[in-house]
């Protein structure tokens, strides 16, 4: 038999049986497989524990935020396999959700994230005692050579001690080219008693690009090189407690990630205020603008005259948005977006 993907990205697992025609007693044979088409982002979910698998959606609302359709998700033990069977070529990112789970990672794992990263693959990992559990040596811990390779040569951190409670809040390195404009972020007590994410450090070749505000101590690094990208959060991304921020860095890391936007584009998006280019373009019927919107706003579009024909009302968090060009006059429009104090940049629509 054939399985013939569609037009959704996905990945899929299947599990077949098979009976025998000539000896119909005999026991059940089963095999299983997976299809993947059409992704080009994963998250990855950790499998020391549940957490991770319970957070996942924090990963995937944030690409959804992004605009991100091509994501599928799966457990760090398929990636195993996927990178094993050369499955994963068409993968450009993975977020890799640790949440609060031991071990952070196992040796297979750790090895098939490094094959990826080593071909060229860029990286968000996140989850509390990461650091902890490769490097402290502690008793629980899962410290191995291959963890402390990982930690120190691709993560690019050195770890200096498990957190407190009082590291509630981090806050952005204002340099930072991608991050540097967001805001404070608080950190909630998800599991339990148990709000202690590590107090780390850049290594050579790194950036610190969030610290704790009790004690100014690293908790995000982030580093870039000719072929690969990496971001490193020391806390779990569900432990942050504003949703809008959450999605703000899965939006700011995937648009780093992909080379994107430009230089003018990404500041539009670290403004909240962004309306790309739409598609198709020109159109005839309909067309889609995207949209990254941190406050409720309007688009505004001007026929080729300049003057207003449309002003829609949008709301905070919507991601496109379609307008039916059915029956407008052929030329150039222009739109942009304006929202409070914020104005976007203009754009073009062709209709024909």
């Amino acid at each position: 038999f054939q399985v013939r993907p569609g037009q959704t990205a996905a990945f899929v697992y299947f599990r077949v049986k098979f009976q025998s025609l000539t000896y119909p007693g005999a026991p059940y044979r089963y095999c299983k497989f997976y299809v993947i088409s059409g992704v080009t982002d994963l998250v990855v979910n950790g499998t020391g524990g549940p957490e991770s698998e319970m957070y996942d959606y924090v990963f995937t609302d944030g690409l959804e935020h992004a605009a991100c359709s091509t994501y599928a998700v799966l457990s760090a033990d398929d990636f195993v396999l996927g990178i094993r069977d050369r499955a994963f070529v068409d993968i450009k990112n993975i977020y890799l959700n640790i949440a609060w789970t031991f071990p952070a990672l196992t040796i297979s794992q750790i090895e098939a994230v490094k094959t990826f990263m080593d071909n060229g693959g860029d990286l968000l990992i996140s989850g509390q005692d990461i650091g902890w559990d490769f490097m402290s040596g502690a008793s629980g811990s899962h410290s191995s050579p291959e963890a402390t390779d990982f930690y120190v040569n691709y993560l690019l951190a050195d770890y200096i001690s498990d957190g407190t409670s009082a590291d509630n809040i981090i806050y952005p390195n204002g340099n930072d080219e991608v991050y540097g404009n967001l805001t404070d972020a608080f950190l909630i007590n998800i599991y339990g008693q148990n709000l202690f994410p590590d107090n780390i450090a850049a290594r050579q070749g790194a950036d610190e690009v969030f610290y704790y505000r009790s004690n100014d101590v690293a908790a995000v690094v982030k580093a870039a090189t000719q072929n690969r990208k990496m971001i490193y959060f020391a806390a779990g991304l569900e432990m942050i407690g504003q949703t809008a921020i959450t999605n703000q860095i899965m939006s700011l890391t995937y648009y780093w990630f992909n080379n994107s936007l430009s230089t003018e584009e990404f500041e539009e998006k670290l403004s909240g205020v962004f309306a790309g280019q739409n598609e198709p373009n020109p159109a005839r019927e309909k067309t889609v603008i995207p949209l990254y919107l941190q406050q409720n706003g309007s688009l505004v579009i001007y026929n080729p005259e300049g003057k207003i024909i449309k002003y829609i009302p949008l709301k905070s968090g919507e991601s496109e948005i379609s307008i039916d060009v059915h029956g407008w006059k052929p030329g150039i429009y222009l739109y942009r977006i304006i929202a409070g104090a914020e104005t976007g940049r203009i754009r073009k629509m062709i209709v024909n």
